[in-house]
């Protein structure tokens, strides 16, 4: 199973204590499982074992360090949304693998309504952003129909979604 994408399928059943155990994963995901124990009042070993199955079903496709880019010298996060004529399953694998193969390119997805595609692009500056799309822009002409960018200035929130997550 790629963890990088999206997998459909049946509902996965969670109880309290699994909900708890991802709570304090998103919120931590460094933490030590003996941590993780004293803050949901389990056994170590209950622990493992949960998060094991739980990476198992896919509930926890991959962990990750958010990072602040602004600190890293890309102070530009934009997200560009594109509405396409049609492509075939081809030409559609080509140009999400293009999207995916670039370095500034941080987000792909696939989505519904006017817009095809939207994809986060991590850049220094509006000049770079711009080269990136004029590229993108170039080698998929015929297919692009339209396209319109919208860059982050700050951010409020950034939510792991536990709150969200039913038994």
């Amino acid at each position: 199973m790629d963890k990088s994408q999206i997998n459909f399928g049946e509902k996965v059943k969670l109880d309290i204590n699994d909900k708890k155990i991802l709570e304090v994963l998103q919120k931590e995901a460094r933490l030590p499982v003996t941590k993780i124990a004293k803050k949901v009042k389990m056994p170590v070993d209950s622990i493992k074992y949960r998060i094991q199955r739980l990476e198992k079903l896919g509930v926890i496709r991959f962990y990750h360090t958010v990072l602040n880019f602004p600190l890293l010298g890309f102070p530009m996060y934009s997200y560009t949304l594109f509405s396409l004529f049609a492509m075939n399953e081809t030409e559609e694998k080509a140009f999400i693998s293009y999207l995916v193969s670039q370095p500034n390119v941080t987000w792909v997805s696939k989505t519904t309504g006017k817009w095809d595609f939207v994809i986060g692009t991590c850049t220094k500056d509006f000049k770079e952003y711009d080269e990136i799309m004029k590229l993108i822009r170039i080698k998929f002409s015929k297919f692009i129909k339209d396209f319109e960018n919208v860059s982050t200035i700050e951010e409020y929130k950034y939510d792991a979604m536990y709150g969200l997550i039913n038994g």
